[in-house]
């Protein structure tokens, strides 16, 4: 009826009511995500968090090969290999570990430290089980256990092997052969009793443990840094730094054959593929070959994506299952984890023995994040420079990564543009790279720089395509990019710049680039045209260097933060600055527009991430994200998402959860008031079980203590209460020490806290709550408030005799029922109280002389003959007054 008055009562087809509701719908999306996207944000809570695992040294498998442990600090983690994720954390070492080895069943883990001492941990609780002194004259160089778990083994830097009983700690074998550093030591897979050790002069001793002896297999020239043990018992494969490989006959102990491989080897390990066991070994370059048993002939060949300079330093081989055939047996196939130098974990498939297959990457240890910014790939969605050569590609959510090759020196610097579908990188080899999204592949390599480039912007729209450059020469570059996307030709400068006196820390582009501001050491943001490089103005005020720098998305405002803990925010009509944000306590780092311009986001060198509203210049929140310095923050759209990086190697994606908090304290706040409505008619009912359990469920300690003030009250108040606190589990026992505590602190409420601590140590032994968390603080605190009542009591008591007394002086209370206990010495009393009867009547018998004397003056002076009226006498009080 409506649109048919609107159109003068014409008819409306369905077609054009079809395309009216869409635009409706249209419009009400459109404007919900703007209201959303103008909310003002409160709260940002962590989605993910990309953290260090492994910083270098040992890494071991689990039995059933799902978890990776190894080295980070003074740790050890053990990583889930699925998720990538650190599942616990052996702390306690407090130095260096050397090496470490993890029992057969992967329940315990013993790491040997710098200071030659052995730490064994339990895996499951992460507690350290016991420390042994080691009795080796030197560093510990490897560890190893016995398949029974019985024994264990260690090889030194001191040239010998020792055997160790598991449960009494003590060496049961010493070993003497070797001439140089052993360097690993390997129990014999096969129950031969043999016990395998490698040196760094080429020798492998083979020792067995029931004879004592060892026989000596030499063939290498140079440290062996591998051994590794077939399904075949007769057969031993070595991989050296003399760049053989060696396969070993057991049963003569001499070479079968060796393969020269022309690279240094420093990993090897076995493999099980479809065409049988293959030996797989890496060394330097990245380079990973898969060798034939028999042949000792190279099957197949990968690179991993390294610099050429990085090296493959273990290998570890864990079986996956690939398929179920039809008799419903699992078909498995070796899965092979080489970890490299630069703590990179990269996981192959070697399903068929011609070419492995990388199937993820996870990133080891990233070093200090120095930018950062998201991306718009499949399988990534976060960019990062990690003080490296490397660029590091990761997906937030699983935590895989990868890495894009092409820079020599480290990149410090990164953007991205989704409309242009670029990534560019800039690095101190003087370089600036470009990638294409989402392929991640290499496009142009910008040349020109004369010194390490530290700050790149790219430009925000497609008209016209171009890359801002600063370099530590303090020049300022503007490449168009227009010939490159039309593949006409290659990216062409169209202006060099030098307008800074120190170095330029970051440069940026305005929304409708026509602009770019670049933030300098010397404290000032200069504000540049794009169309040919003129000056278009200068913001100065700041005290110290400038680190930030970002224009309004929809305002002609611009953002720049400074070393000296400040924020301001510049007009660009007439370059003032229009507010300055004070609160950081270190350099504001990194600042950032979020809600439409209406709020920053800024980090400084404390950890600290701060938001800030524009409008009032006051600060919404502030976190505690990282343990150092913050150096890369990236807002993704409104601000709804975030990605910050510091120099902890930390990498922490943010959510905002201002509407999500809402929710949950409005269903709180309905939630406390229905619980509060439920112990108001638990208490009018007299239900004090559910009374007591309401009031311990809202947290509220003057709540319970009305209620047991009530339950006591009653006539059976002190059994009912007794048997509520019986029933108690020991955290509830806790919460109530809390609540008692705290109750007494005052006079008022200290009776209560008494009884309740009366019934708690009634109802629980010792041996009960010395499990209670916090019971030694706890109970001294009772104690020192309960000693003060104490004396408050005795003090009152003894007050009591002196009232008693006083009333009994006076004759007021009686000697009756009513009167009060007479006290213990009696004999005492009963002279007190003659003595106070002469002193009255010495006091009226005074009085009397006195009113006479007075009374002949009177009469003497020619008064009245009438006397004075005598005294009334005082009647006596009765008891019932009292």
């Amino acid at each position: 009826a409506g649109l048919d008055g609107c159109c003068g009562g014409d008819s409306i087809d369905h077609h054009t009511i079809t395309l009216g509701f869409e635009s409706a719908q249209r419009f009400t999306h459109s404007f919900q995500t703007f209201m959303a996207a103008t909310t003002l944000k409160t709260t940002f809570v962590s989605s993910a968090k990309l953290e260090s695992l492994y910083t270098g040294g040992r890494t071991v498998l689990s039995h059933d090969g799902l978890r990776l442990f190894c080295t980070h600090l003074h740790d050890v983690n053990v990583v889930d290999i699925v998720s990538g994720h650190v599942l616990k954390k052996l702390q306690g070492a407090g130095e260096e570990l050397a090496t470490f080895a993890v029992s057969v069943d992967s329940t315990r883990v013993l790491a040997a430290t710098a200071g030659q001492r052995l730490i064994e941990w339990d895996v499951e609780s992460g507690k350290i089980l016991r420390t042994i002194k080691s009795s080796h004259k030197s560093a510990i160089t490897d560890i190893a256990f016995h398949s029974s778990g019985v024994l264990f083994a260690t090889a030194s830097a001191d040239r010998t092997v020792l055997v160790w009983d598991t449960i009494s700690a003590m060496p049961t074998h010493k070993f003497k052969g070797h001439s140089a550093v052993v360097l690993r030591v390997y129990f014999s897979p096969y129950e031969t009793g043999d016990l395998y050790s490698s040196a760094e002069d080429g020798v492998i001793m083979r020792w067995n443990l029931h004879s004592r002896r060892g026989i000596s297999l030499e063939h290498h020239e140079s440290a062996v840094t591998a051994l590794c043990f077939p399904t075949h018992p007769e057969m031993l494969v070595s991989v050296s730094r003399d760049k053989l490989v060696t396969f070993w006959d057991l049963q003569t102990n001499k070479t079968r054959k060796a393969v020269p491989l022309y690279q240094t080897l420093e990993a090897a390990v076995i493999v099980k593929t479809n065409s049988g066991e293959k030996a797989v070994v890496g060394g330097e370059q990245g380079q990973i070959r898969v060798l034939d048993l028999n042949t000792g002939k190279t099957t197949g060949t990968l690179r991993l994506p390294l610099d050429e300079k990085q090296t493959i330093v273990a290998l570890l081989c864990r079986d996956v299952v690939q398929y179920r055939g039809d008799d419903g047996e699992d078909a498995r196939c070796g899965q092979i984890l080489a970890i490299t130098g630069d703590q990179n974990i990269f996981l192959l498939n070697v399903e068929t023995a011609e070419q492995p297959e990388i199937t993820r990457t996870i990133v080891g240890y990233n070093d200090e994040i120095l930018d950062i910014c998201f991306i718009n790939s499949p399988s990534f969605d976060l960019l990062a420079a990690t003080n490296s050569h490397l660029v590091r590609v990761f997906n937030s959510a699983t935590g895989d990564s990868g890495i894009l090759l092409g820079h020599k020196g480290v990149v410090v610097s990164v953007d991205s543009s989704e409309a242009m579908s670029l990534i560019a990188t800039g690095s101190k080899d003087n370089s600036v790279r470009l990638y294409r999204m989402p392929e991640l592949n290499h496009f142009a390599t910008l040349d020109g720089h004369t010194d390490a480039v530290q700050a790149i912007a790219l430009s925000r729209r497609t008209t016209r395509p171009f890359l801002v450059s600063a370099a530590k020469d303090r020049t300022l570059k503007l490449w168009l990019l227009k010939a490159l996307f039309e593949g006409t030709g290659q990216p062409t400068t169209a202006f060099t710049v030098r307008g800074h006196l120190k170095d330029v820390n970051a440069v940026a582009v305005a929304p409708n680039d026509s602009l770019f501001a670049s933030a300098s050491q010397d404290k000032t943001v200069k504000i540049w045209n794009t169309t040919d490089g003129s000056l278009a103005g200068e913001l100065t005020g700041h005290k110290r260097g400038v680190w930030s720098v970002e224009f309004s998305p929809v305002d002609r405002a611009l953002l720049s933060g400074s070393a000296d803990r400040t924020i301001r925010i510049w007009s660009l009509r007439d370059f003032t600055c229009l507010k300055t944000l004070e609160g950081h306590g270190g350099a504001v780092l990194r600042a950032r527009f979020v809600t439409l311009g209406m709020q920053v986001l800024s980090a400084d060198s404390e950890g600290l991430l701060k938001l800030w509203n524009v409008a009032s210049g006051t600060c919404v929140t502030t976190t505690e994200a990282h343990n150092g310095k913050i150096w890369a923050l990236s807002v993704k759209g409104d601000g709804a998402t975030f990605v910050s990086g510091g120099s902890d190697s930390l990498i922490t994606v943010w959510n905002d959860a201002t509407e999500a908090k809402a929710i949950e304290e409005a269903s709180q706040r309905d939630l406390k008031i229905l619980e509060e409505q439920n112990l108001s008619n638990a208490i009018r009912r007299q239900n004090w079980i559910k009374a007591v359990e309401i009031a311990f469920k809202l947290g509220h300690p003057l709540k319970l203590r009305s209620v047991l003030e009530s339950l006591v009250r009653t006539p059976r108040g002190d059994i009912q209460l007794a048997a509520i606190v019986s029933t108690w589990a020991l955290d509830r026992v806790g919460q109530a020490l809390s609540y008692t505590r705290d109750w007494l602190t005052s006079q008022k409420s200290a009776p209560i806290a008494h009884r309740l601590l009366h019934h708690l140590f009634s109802s629980f032994p010792p041996s009960q709550l010395i499990d209670v968390p916090g019971i030694k603080d706890s109970i001294a605190a009772h104690l020192a408030y309960t000693e003060r009542h104490l004396t408050r009591y005795d003090r009152l008591l003894q007050r009591s005799y002196i009232i008693d007394y006083t009333l009994q002086a006076m004759q007021i209370l009686p000697s009756g029922p009513l009167a009060p206990a007479a006290p213990a010495d009696t004999e005492n009393d009963d002279t007190v109280v003659r003595y106070s009867q002469k002193r009255r009547r010495e006091s009226k018998q005074k009085k009397r002389q006195q009113n006479k004397k007075k009374n002949k003056q009177h009469q003497q002076n020619g008064g009245g003959s009438a006397a004075t009226p005598p005294a009334l006498k005082k009647p006596r009080i009765s008891a019932g007054v009292f």
